[in-house]
């Protein structure tokens, strides 16, 4: 049975000259330079009205997933319009659609996600979340099975959610979230500092939770990999190498009297490899 051709739909792709002015409703808008074509005018508010002027930038085949760009505007990943289920990787060349060139494939079936990095943008097939690369679409993944709802952040750290539970890793660490009576959803990443929300969803209750900036810990010193969070909330790091309770609470930019009462041990306290630090 011949196959039967792709569907094709094209999108026109703009880039805008944002050209604007204001007055209050009982005066006259002041208006951008003519474009007969383009010019779209907002309904006004109570007090405002603004025009607003934008410049096409050229064509590309559409097959219904809008494509995304990278941080530089050098190029996007797109759905293949001739084979759905491949990512293809384009130039912008001068901010421009004219003329772009395939710069790489990911081969399907895969899909792309709204986040991205320097490095490369979200994908996912499934069962599996990664980042597949702006230069030749290499895919690093982050996890096999179960995973969803991938946010790359700043400095190379990640967020995604794996069978329910919340993971963060950042260049020297991971943090994992699980609950027995919790579900994680949706983590996003907001500003350069690294802060990090995430819906919770307990007891029939949705929360907003706000995870703090993780500290800034030395490449070459990891000193924990994976957490828990217990019915009591606490949150719990298992210990990579011995590390002092005074190192810790620097690390953690806590008061070292008030981490040892956290774990009833002495200040001068210094934890063992595989050992709990709450």
């Amino acid at each position: 049975m011949p196959n039967r051709p792709a569907r094709q739909f094209c999108l026109l792709l703009t880039a805008g000259i944002w050209l604007w002015g204001c007055a209050s409703t009982s005066s006259t808008v002041v208006e951008a330079s003519e474009s007969p074509e383009f010019n779209l005018e907002a309904t006004p508010t109570a007090s405002q009205a603004f025009r607003i002027a934008v410049e096409p930038r050229g064509q590309t085949g559409w097959t219904g997933d809008l494509p995304v760009v990278s941080p530089e505007g050098d190029r996007m990943a797109m759905a293949d319009p001739e084979r759905p289920g491949d990512i293809l990787i384009r130039s912008i060349p001068n901010n421009r659609l004219d003329d772009p060139m395939v710069l790489g494939r990911v081969p399907g079936p895969i899909r792309f996600g709204r986040s991205v990095d320097d490095v490369g943008f979200a994908v996912m097939d499934g069962e599996r979340v990664g980042r597949a690369s702006w230069v030749g679409g290499t895919v690093e993944w982050f996890a096999d099975q179960n995973a969803t709802d991938l946010d790359l952040g700043p400095n190379d750290c990640i967020a995604f959610i794996e069978q329910g539970g919340l993971v963060v890793r950042t260049p020297i660490t991971t943090l994992r979230l699980e609950d027995d009576t919790a579900t994680w959803h949706a983590p996003r990443w907001q500003g350069d500092n690294g802060t990090l929300f995430c819906w919770r969803v307990r007891d029939g209750a949705l929360d907003l939770a706000e995870l703090p900036p993780l500290p800034a810990l030395s490449p070459n010193i990891p000193v924990a990999v994976v957490s828990k969070v217990d019915s009591s909330n606490q949150v719990w790091f298992q210990v990579v190498r011995a590390t002092s309770l005074r190192r810790y609470a620097e690390l953690l930019k806590l008061d070292s009297e008030q981490l040892a009462s956290f774990n009833n041990v002495p200040s001068s306290h210094v934890f063992e490899k595989e050992s709990w630090l709450s």
